[in-house]
């Protein structure tokens, strides 16, 4: 578990682990050591992190430096900070663990039996089956319930699969990406008058009020609209239905004859 963590951090999850743990700590704050005389050490969102917890926590990271490192004293490794840093990487999963039971993850009960049959050092070496006793010596070896046990890998795959999703490249609908985009582009002009008291508490005069008025004339304007409805009928659209008399069509030119030989003009009334 502790691997496929490190794995984790060590990849392009790291952004996403230091983007939940900065909005951790501007929630709940950086916790430290001296506070964990409760049974809840750290407490994110509805969950609460054990003093126990916490402690097994800081043992398994000794335990994983020292396999590294061989010849670093377990006291070297606390005098470094490693409880600080301890508390920072279960307020990181709790935060994953908090996001994913907002979104209705859950891990079922056959993949994470299958994941647990498929953990390094549990299987036999002779025939490469699962074995349980060689999974209850380690639990018992490092004190965890099979019931803890099962809830940290559960644990383990549900931020997995949450954290490889927010890493892995996608495609966004336009609707979505369109405000954002907007909202990004924004640009405000921002004017502050200062004004003292005594200005204030004066009435202005009919005379100062016009000459700010013409001052900052372009301010009080809104930009003109205008709106057009154009409609199109074409000679050929209604030829066909239509029947005039020869008599009309003279009468109609003999009453229109002196307008159409004038100049054309347009009156704009606005």
């Amino acid at each position: 578990m502790l691997k496929m963590f490190r794995g984790l951090l060590e990849g392009p999850g790291k952004y996403v682990f230091a983007f939940l743990l900065i909005a951790a700590f501007s929630v709940v704050g950086v916790p430290a050591l001296e506070n964990f005389g409760s049974n809840a050490a750290v407490k994110v969102g509805k969950q609460e992190i054990s003093a126990l917890d916490l402690q097994r926590e800081v043992n398994n990271q000794i335990r994983q430096i020292q396999i590294e490192n061989p010849n670093v004293t377990r006291a070297q490794i606390l005098e470094a900070g490693i409880g600080q840093r301890a508390i920072e990487t279960m307020v990181a999963r709790a935060l994953i663990e908090e996001e994913a039971s907002l979104l209705g993850l859950s891990t079922p009960n056959e993949v994470l039996q299958q994941y647990i049959r498929q953990i390094d050092g549990l299987t036999d070496p002779e025939t490469g089956v699962f074995d349980d006793q060689r999974l209850g010596a380690f639990l018992s070896q490092q004190g965890i319930p099979i019931s803890t046990f099962r809830e940290m890998i559960a644990g383990d795959l549900i931020r997995s699969q949450l954290t490889e999703a927010l890493n892995s490249p996608g495609l966004y609908p336009e609707e979505l990406v369109r405000p954002l985009l907007l909202l990004q582009s924004i640009e405000r002009d921002v004017r502050i008058a200062k004004v003292s008291v005594e200005a204030a508490a004066a009435e202005p005069t009919e005379e100062q009020i016009t000459a700010a008025y013409q001052e900052d004339l372009l301010s009080y304007m809104t930009p003109e609209y205008r709106t057009l409805t154009v409609v199109e009928i074409l000679a050929e659209d209604t030829a066909a239905s239509v029947e005039v008399a020869e008599e009309d069509v003279r009468q109609l030119y003999e009453v229109q004859q002196g307008a159409a030989a004038a100049t054309e003009t347009r009156d704009v009334r606005q």
